[in-house]
C-alpha cells in the first residue's frame, strides 16, 4: 500500500464517517459460551389444560411425558486483521499515521459494521415471519402497524421492540401522511441510531448495504437473538522482530443465533426475495450419443438456459463437457446476495460467483 509523504501534514486526518454499533440494543447475551464454542439450548413444550374430573384415578387428566427440543449453537465467525506502520512512515507523516488511531479506525469502519451486518443477516434468515410486499409512501406506516399486530398476536412483549429500516423505506415512511399525523413524535432517543418510533417500536435507520437485497425493514425483540463475542482481542506491538515501528493485530470470534421458541419475535418485510433454491434440476451428466439439453427445469424462483463446451449435436465418447447455466430470476426474486458457489448440479463440480446466476458445471468424461 503506498504511503503519501509531504513537506507539511495537517494534524487533522480526513476520516471516513462512522456510525457506531447499531444492533447492540437488539441482541442479548443470556447464554454463556465461556470456555466452549458450542452451547445446547433446551426448548421445553407445554401441555393443554384439562377439565378436572371428580371421579376416577386420573382426575387431573392422563399424564404425558414432557419432552424437549435441543437447539445447538456453534460459533462460526473467526475474523482477524493485521497491518504494520513503519516508524519512518509515522515520523514522516507527523504521527498522523499513529498505531492507536489506526486501530480505532479499523474498529469503527470495518469491525463494527461487519458484526452489525452479520447480525441483521442472521435475523433475516431465521425470522418467524417474512412478508413479501412493495411498500411506499401510501402504505409504509400501515406495513409497520401490520407487523406490530403480528408480533402482538404472537405474544411478543410490546416494550423493547426495535425496527431496523433502510434509508429508502424510512424516506417513504416519513412521506406517509398517516405517519406524520400519528407517529410517536415525543419519543425518547433510547440508544445509538434511533431516529423515530411507531406504535412503541423504536426505529433505527441503517445503511442499505447492511441488509440483504430487497429487505425494507426488520422488526425484532432483544430476547430473540443472542450474539456472543467470545473473543475480542486487539494488540499493538512496538518494534516486533523484523519491524521498526508498530504491528497491529486483531481477532474477533463471534456469532449470532435466533432462538427457536422466540423466532416469531422477528418480522421481515421485503420487496424481493433472494433466490434460495440451490439445486439446478433438468440437467444430468452427459451420456455418449445423447442430445444436450438447452434449458433447465423451471422452478418457482427462476428459469434457466444451458450452453455446452465443446459444442456437439450429440455427446461424443470420452469427452469432458462443461455446461454454462444462465439463470433468470422470476418477478419478486433476485440474485443479489446469492453466495459464491451456492448452486449445485447433480454429477458435476458447479461454481458461481457471488451475486450472479451464471453457473459453470464441469462433468466427468463421457464413456467410451
Amino acid at each position: 500500500m503506498p504511503i503519501n509523504y509531504a513537506e507539511k501534514y495537517s494534524s487533522q486526518i480526513d476520516e471516513c464517517f462512522k456510525i457506531g454499533a447499531l444492533t447492540a440494543a437488539a441482541i442479548n447475551d443470556d447464554y454463556e459460551f465461556s470456555g466452549v464454542n458450542k452451547v445446547k439450548v433446551y426448548s421445553i413444550p407445554t401441555v393443554p389444560l384439562n377439565n378436572y374430573s371428580m371421579e376416577g384415578t386420573n382426575r387431573y387428566g392422563t399424564p404425558v411425558e414432557l419432552g424437549n427440543d435441543i437447539q445447538e449453537f456453534t460459533l462460526t465467525q473467526d475474523k482477524s486483521f493485521t497491518f504494520a506502520i513503519d516508524r519512518r512512515n509515522s515520523s514522516d507523516t507527523m504521527q498522523a499515521n499513529s498505531a492507536a488511531a489506526a486501530l480505532n479506525r479499523e474498529l469503527d469502519e470495518v469491525v463494527i459494521p461487519t458484526v452489525d451486518k452479520y447480525r441483521l443477516l442472521r435475523m433475516a434468515q431465521n425470522a418467524g415471519k417474512t412478508v413479501k410486499q412493495v411498500v411506499g409512501r401510501l402504505n409504509a406506516y400501515e406495513a409497520m402497524l401490520e407487523a406490530s399486530a403480528y408480533l402482538t398476536d404472537k405474544k411478543i412483549p410490546v416494550n423493547g421492540r426495535i425496527a431496523f429500516v433502510t434509508p429508502g423505506f424510512f424516506k417513504e415512511l416519513k412521506l406517509d401522511s398517516k405517519f406524520i399525523n400519528a407517529s410517536d413524535k415525543a419519543q425518547e432517543i433510547k440508544f445509538n441510531g434511533m431516529v423515530a418510533a411507531v406504535d412503541n417500536i423504536s426505529i433505527i435507520s441503517c445503511p442499505t448495504d447492511y441488509f440483504q437485497a430487497g429487505i425494507d425493514f426488520i422488526i425484532t425483540h432483544p430476547k430473540a437473538t443472542t450474539a456472543p463475542q467470545k473473543l475480542s482481542d486487539y494488540k499493538i506491538h512496538e518494534n516486533p522482530q523484523g519491524i521498526n515501528g508498530w504491528l497491529v493485530e486483531g481477532r474477533l470470534y463471534y456469532d449470532a443465533f435466533v432462538l427457536g421458541n422466540k423466532k416469531n419475535a422477528i418480522y421481515v418485510s421485503r420487496s424481493v426475495e433472494v433466490i434460495s433454491i440451490a439445486a439446478i434440476r433438468g440437467i444430468t451428466a452427459p451420456v455418449t450419443g445423447q442430445i444436450p439439453v438447452n434449458t433447465i427445469t423451471e422452478t418457482a424462483q427462476y428459469t434457466g438456459t444451458v450452453t455446452w463446451l465443446p459444442v456437439d449435436a450429440t455427446f461424443d465418447a470420452e469427452t469432458v463437457y462443461t455446461a454454462t447455466i444462465t439463470l433468470t430470476p422470476k418477478a419478486g426474486f433476485t440474485l443479489s446476495d446469492v453466495a459464491e458457489d451456492f448452486f449445485t448440479v447433480a454429477g458435476a463440480v458447479a461454481t458461481n460467483n457471488a451475486n450472479t446466476g451464471v453457473i459453470t458445471a464441469v462433468f466427468p468424461a463421457t464413456g467410451a
